[in-house]
Parts: structure tokens; sequence; C-alpha cells
């Protein structure tokens, strides 16, 4: 009998002592004036000592709704749990407000020595009426220094790629910086993944090389069965570079590479669509990664309440956040398990994910 007490008294403090450990919230965040908070793009600080993240803030509950994107929010942590709004960002001095002159949304970021580099898809104007806009989308190349992320940002050059381009991502190799982007080839299902190199991202845009399609398990069909991918996210974590992306009405999905050239069908990311919270239903949507060290943690949105009649909130969109699972070169996520970030939020030598093994 006194075994059995022993036993569960050591049971009691284990479990007390991760009750008593503050995990992320569900959901982690939205968008306080549209409630349309959706591509999450996360990076770190070093300045500050915090995480951001520059989200797409769709005009989603708003009269006429849903409508274009007209602005890029900001949303900062220095704990990973509880999440502040910081406002939205200035282009060119313009900006700063819930809505702006352009369509805008889908920033990727990374930083360069002293400078962060952000590649926004942007349209002119404010869409005409349509929920995307028009013309034809384009990636902005932008600049800001570190004491100045929000206000500061200007452009540098309009990306060489096609119109139809957008979802920018940027990961390093040894010395090459490689931009991932969302691209169609006409009349080729499937063929959704392009990358663009540079050695030095102070250049001018059109000198950089435009690589078109990318080879292998990606823009192949007969692999992942998608006649439709985005968000293409690209990171470095476990060994090896993984490439998410978003069919948009499937399961998150990935692949991996060592050296970014032959990329191998992982699969999905997870097995089930819905989450247990009422806030967690609906797929998962466009992700970025957060790497400290040998735990990763994945930012996505979702929309709970799309496929409801008539409800009200049907386009608020949630950014929820999940810690990525690897094993014998896999990896995957359980979207209903408790986050509990670790104890040094630090992401080693700055890098969070964008720099690969050199």
């Amino acid at each position: 009998m006194r075994k059995f007490h022993v036993v569960c008294a050591i049971f009691m403090v284990f479990f007390q002592n991760i009750s008593a450990q503050e995990v992320c919230p569900v959901p982690l965040y939205t968008d306080p004036n549209f409630k349309g908070a959706a591509d999450a793009e996360v990076i770190y600080s070093q300045e500050n000592n915090e995480w951001m993240f520059f989200y797409t803030s769709r005009r989603s509950v708003c009269k006429g709704g849903p409508l274009p994107a007209l602005a890029i929010g900001v949303a900062a942590s220095k704990d990973f749990i509880n999440w502040e709004h910081r406002g939205y960002i200035k282009v060119d001095g313009i900006g700063g407000e819930p809505t702006g002159p352009d369509i805008m949304w889908a920033p990727g970021i990374v930083r360069d020595r002293d400078t962060f580099h952000m590649f926004l898809t942007f349209k002119k104007g404010d869409g005409g009426g349509s929920r995307w806009g028009i013309p034809e989308s384009i990636i902005l190349h932008l600049t800001t220094t570190p004491d100045n992320l929000i206000d500061g940002w200007t452009t540098r050059g309009i990306m060489h790629v096609p119109f139809s381009s957008i979802d920018a991502s940027i990961v390093k190799h040894k010395d090459t910086w490689n931009i991932f982007h969302r691209d169609i080839t006409p009349g080729k299902k499937g063929v959704n993944t392009y990358r663009v190199t540079t050695d030095d991202l102070d250049s001018k845009c059109n000198t950089w090389n435009y690589l078109g399609a990318v080879p292998g398990d990606p823009n192949d069909k007969s692999v992942h069965g998608f006649n439709y991918q985005e968000a293409q996210y690209v990171f470095f974590w476990k060994g090896y570079y993984w490439l998410l992306t978003d069919p948009t009405a499937s399961f998150l999905t990935a692949y991996r590479a060592k050296d970014l050239e032959e990329w191998e069908y992982v699969g999905p990311l997870f097995e089930e669509k819905n989450g247990h919270h009422k806030t967690q239903k609906g797929w998962p949507r466009h992700p970025s990664v957060a790497v400290m060290g040998d735990r990763a943690f994945l930012f996505y949105f979702n929309q709970p309440y799309r496929k409801i009649d008539n409800h009200p909130e049907s386009e608020t969109c949630f950014v929820q956040v999940a810690e990525l699972k690897y094993e014998d070169g896999k990896i995957w996520f359980d979207r209903n398990a408790k986050v509990i970030p670790p104890e040094n939020l630090k992401p080693v030598d700055g890098n969070w994910g964008f720099i690969g093994k050199q």
C-alpha cells in the first residue's frame, strides 16, 4: 500500500509541474481590426530579444468583406505565449494603418548581417472590388534595418519572375540565397514550385538567376497527386532542408533535400483535419517555422467557421502554433498537443532555420 501511495505522489508532482508550465494559447492570435491574420512569417529580433511575425491582414470581417488585404500586420512576443499587436508596416513611408492604397500579402523575410530583406507579394491598387485584386501579382524586394522593422521598409526592386508569382520563401545554402515561390505553368497541373538564386541580396533583382520550375517531386503530380500547391516555405532542421507546401484543400505537405536539388516527397504533416478546440477546425494553411536549436515550431492559419452557412465570421482567420516532431527522416505535428516553449527562446546564432549547412 505504501508503494502505491509513493507512485501516486510521484505522478501528482509530475502532472502538477506540467500544468504549472505555461503553454501557448489556442488560438494564438488574430488581427484586432479585421480578424484576418493569415500567412504569418515568423522571425527573431536579436536587438529586442523577441519573436515577431508579419502577416497578411485580410479584411475578413468588414462591410462588403471579405476584401483584399491592404496591409501587413505585425505581432511580437518575448515569451512565445503572449503575442502583442504592434501595428502595420510602412513601405517607402506609406502605410501604417489597417488599410492602404495597394494589395499586399505573404511576406517572406530573412536577415543578412545588419539588413532584413522582405519579399512581398504585391498588386497595385485596391482590387477594384475583386477579392484577390487585379492586375497580376508581382514580388517586391524590400529592406530595412534591425531597429526599424515596422516603419522602415523601402523598395529595392521588383523580382525578375513571371507576373503570376506569389508567396516567396528564402533560405541560404552555402553562399547562395535561394528564393522559392509559387508560379503556374500553363497546361501543366501540379507544376507550381519555382526558384531564383543569388549570391548577393544587395545586387539588383534583375541580375539574379531565374531557374524556373524546381525539378523533382514537388512538381511531379504523379508523386503527390496535387493539381496545385502554394505558400512554399523552406527551412533547415535536423540535417535536412524542408520544403512545405499548402495544397489549399488538403494537408500541409513536406518534401526534403540535402542540397536543395534532389527533393524527395515526405508526405502530409498530420493526419487529422480538425483540432479539438473550436477555433482549430478547417485546414491548416500557409506555414512558417521558428527553429530553436533542436526544436522547431510551426505557425499556420486556419478558418474554422468557413463551412458554416451564414456564420457572421465565416472568413475569420486565426494564427495557430504547433511543435514539429522528427523521426527517421520525417516530420509531422499534432495540432491538439499542448505547445510548451523552451526556456531559452533564442535561436542558435540568430538563425531560425533560414540558413542551412555551410
